[in-house]
């Protein structure tokens, strides 16, 4: 969580990157922006035109539907673009990390038929990690989030919020409004900090990125990393 500029999406790439050099486990990041240079400046392969087909055999990619289409035809492409993919990304050992860059928005989305994509987050969320999925949700401010989108997370990272309003509500998901009102107050926008805590074993740290985002060679593909066509 965190405001526009915070940092973000450049935690999730150095995130997912460092995840992938170590545990080579595939990721696909879910973009829905016209533009995003950190997303960019990753270096995975882009599939921008509905490919999910292409981004399904990619272990490392980044699925970014795009059109010209304005207003609600743009809407409407996208969801119909994401929702190929997760169709087929559900499934019996997926072994994938799925990164919801501005989930929020994403949510918001109806297909052509007038499905919500916010059944599939729910679901994604709850039954996600039975089938080998693992969820990485971006968003600017817990407003409007879903519950399941705090209450069933193991890892929660959240920047200094903009105003005692987000303060107050990014304190109470990080568990006690009385605690971290302090933390956040004292944190520093102008370094990007930010504070990481794990529920399950309450251990936390405030913290930076202090290395520059760049494209690393990606580890070879082996069998045992994605079991899905």
């Amino acid at each position: 969580m965190g405001i526009q500029g915070s940092g973000k999406t450049y935690w999730v790439c150095k995130a997912v990157q460092e995840r992938m050099i170590v545990r080579h486990t595939p990721c696909i990041i879910l973009q829905s922006k016209p533009d995003d240079s950190t997303i960019a400046a990753l270096g995975w392969p882009i599939y921008a035109n509905g490919e999910y087909q292409k981004a399904l055999k990619d272990p490392w990619c980044v699925y970014w539907p795009q059109t010209n289409a304005l207003g609600r035809a743009r809407r409407v492409f996208q969801a119909d673009a994401f929702r190929n993919l997760l169709d087929r990304l559900w499934r019996p050992q997926a072994n994938t990390i799925v990164v919801w860059d501005d989930i929020g928005y994403i949510q918001s989305l109806f297909t052509s038929d007038g499905e919500s994509l916010n059944s599939y987050i729910e679901m994604f969320l709850r039954e996600g990690r039975s089938v080998g999925l693992t969820n990485v949700l971006v968003k600017q401010r817990p407003q409007g989030a879903k519950r399941e989108m705090h209450s069933e997370t193991k890892w929660t990272v959240a920047y200094k919020p903009k105003d005692e309003d987000d303060q107050e509500r990014f304190a109470q998901i990080m568990g006690n409004k009385k605690r971290y009102l302090p933390i956040f107050e004292q944190m520093s926008l102008d370094k990007h900090e930010f504070l990481i805590k794990h529920f399950v074993t309450d251990t936390e740290y405030i913290s930076w990125v202090d290395t520059p985002l760049k494209p690393l060679a990606r580890p070879k593909r082996e069998a045992a990393d994605r079991q899905r066509v």
